[in-house]
Protein backbone atom coordinates (compact mmCIF):
# COMPACT_ATOMS: atom_id res chain seq x y z
CA UNK A 1 0.00 0.00 0.00
CA UNK A 2 1.29 3.40 -0.85
CA UNK A 3 0.62 6.93 -2.46
CA UNK A 4 0.69 8.08 -5.80
CA UNK A 5 0.74 10.81 -8.11
CA UNK A 6 -0.40 9.67 -11.43
CA UNK A 7 -1.85 10.29 -14.79
CA UNK A 8 -3.44 7.51 -16.45
CA UNK A 9 -5.67 7.02 -19.61
CA UNK A 10 -7.79 4.07 -18.74
CA UNK A 11 -8.38 1.04 -21.70
CA UNK A 12 -11.76 2.87 -22.53
CA UNK A 13 -10.27 5.84 -23.19
CA UNK A 14 -8.99 4.86 -26.12
CA UNK A 15 -9.68 8.06 -27.98
CA UNK A 16 -7.82 9.97 -25.72
CA UNK A 17 -4.93 7.56 -25.47
CA UNK A 18 -4.99 7.76 -29.51
CA UNK A 19 -5.29 11.47 -29.39
CA UNK A 20 -2.45 12.11 -26.88
CA UNK A 21 -0.35 9.69 -29.83
CA UNK A 22 -1.60 12.21 -32.43
CA UNK A 23 -0.27 15.63 -30.49
CA UNK A 24 2.85 13.42 -29.59
CA UNK A 25 3.10 13.43 -33.89
CA UNK A 26 2.78 16.68 -34.37
CA UNK A 27 5.52 18.89 -34.76
CA UNK A 28 3.89 22.08 -33.26
CA UNK A 29 3.51 20.05 -30.23
CA UNK A 30 4.61 16.71 -30.00
CA UNK A 31 8.58 18.02 -28.96
CA UNK A 32 6.84 19.99 -25.94
CA UNK A 33 5.04 17.00 -25.13
CA UNK A 34 7.75 14.71 -25.14
CA UNK A 35 9.56 17.18 -23.09
CA UNK A 36 7.33 17.16 -20.32
CA UNK A 37 6.79 13.41 -20.26
CA UNK A 38 10.35 13.81 -19.66
CA UNK A 39 10.80 15.74 -16.94
CA UNK A 40 8.20 14.09 -15.54
CA UNK A 41 10.62 10.79 -15.62
CA UNK A 42 13.47 12.61 -14.67
CA UNK A 43 11.42 13.41 -11.46
CA UNK A 44 11.41 9.79 -10.85
CA UNK A 45 7.95 9.34 -12.36
CA UNK A 46 7.47 6.20 -14.60
CA UNK A 47 5.40 5.37 -17.70
CA UNK A 48 3.92 1.99 -18.19
CA UNK A 49 1.09 0.41 -19.73
CA UNK A 50 -0.88 -1.78 -17.20
CA UNK A 51 1.75 -3.32 -14.88
CA UNK A 52 4.72 -3.48 -17.11
CA UNK A 53 7.21 -0.24 -17.19
CA UNK A 54 7.73 0.66 -21.40
CA UNK A 55 10.93 -1.00 -22.61
CA UNK A 56 12.73 2.27 -22.90
CA UNK A 57 12.90 5.49 -21.22
CA UNK A 58 11.12 8.36 -22.35
CA UNK A 59 14.94 10.57 -22.15
CA UNK A 60 16.06 8.20 -25.30
CA UNK A 61 13.73 9.69 -27.93
CA UNK A 62 14.79 13.13 -29.30
CA UNK A 63 11.44 13.86 -30.82
CA UNK A 64 7.70 13.19 -30.02
CA UNK A 65 6.81 11.62 -33.35
CA UNK A 66 9.67 9.00 -32.13
CA UNK A 67 7.61 8.16 -29.06
CA UNK A 68 4.54 8.16 -31.04
CA UNK A 69 6.06 5.67 -33.60
CA UNK A 70 7.81 3.29 -30.55
CA UNK A 71 3.77 3.15 -29.06
CA UNK A 72 1.95 2.45 -31.99
CA UNK A 73 4.57 -0.37 -32.93
CA UNK A 74 5.94 -1.49 -29.56
CA UNK A 75 2.79 -0.94 -27.34
CA UNK A 76 -0.66 -1.26 -30.33
CA UNK A 77 -1.60 -4.47 -28.77
CA UNK A 78 -1.75 -2.75 -25.21
CA UNK A 79 -4.01 -0.07 -26.43
CA UNK A 80 -7.58 -0.29 -25.55
CA UNK A 81 -6.60 -3.09 -22.75
CA UNK A 82 -4.21 -2.06 -20.77
CA UNK A 83 -3.88 1.54 -18.31
CA UNK A 84 -1.55 3.89 -19.38
CA UNK A 85 -0.01 5.51 -16.58
CA UNK A 86 2.79 7.79 -15.61
CA UNK A 87 2.84 7.22 -12.40
CA UNK A 88 5.29 8.07 -9.05
CA UNK A 89 4.97 5.91 -6.07
CA UNK A 90 5.57 6.80 -2.20
CA UNK A 91 6.20 4.09 0.15
CA UNK A 92 4.32 4.20 3.00
CA UNK A 93 5.60 2.47 6.42
CA UNK A 94 4.45 3.50 9.72
CA UNK A 95 2.84 6.81 9.06
CA UNK A 96 3.00 9.30 5.96
CA UNK A 97 2.56 13.07 5.84
CA UNK A 98 2.55 14.78 2.78
CA UNK A 99 3.06 19.18 3.15
CA UNK A 100 0.85 20.87 1.12
CA UNK A 101 3.26 22.92 -0.97
CA UNK A 102 4.39 19.45 -1.98
CA UNK A 103 1.01 18.50 -3.38
CA UNK A 104 0.72 21.86 -4.33
CA UNK A 105 4.42 21.44 -6.59
CA UNK A 106 3.70 17.82 -7.88
CA UNK A 107 0.49 19.25 -9.34
CA UNK A 108 2.77 22.52 -10.99
CA UNK A 109 4.98 19.69 -12.37
CA UNK A 110 2.36 17.12 -14.01
CA UNK A 111 -0.58 20.12 -15.50
CA UNK A 112 1.72 20.86 -18.04
CA UNK A 113 1.17 17.58 -19.47
CA UNK A 114 -1.59 17.05 -18.69
CA UNK A 115 -2.71 20.18 -20.27
CA UNK A 116 -1.31 19.10 -24.03
CA UNK A 117 -2.68 15.18 -23.71
CA UNK A 118 -6.30 16.81 -22.78
CA UNK A 119 -6.28 19.07 -25.49
CA UNK A 120 -4.95 16.75 -28.35
CA UNK A 121 -4.10 18.14 -31.94
CA UNK A 122 -7.06 16.94 -34.24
Amino acid sequence: MGFFYQLVIGPRAWPDYDGMVRTLEDQGVGDRLLVKLQDLEDAGYRTSFGDDALSRRLGSFSAGRHFAEYLRTDYERSRGKDWFSIRRDHPIEAEFWVETADLIREIRRMYPAFGLIARPVQ
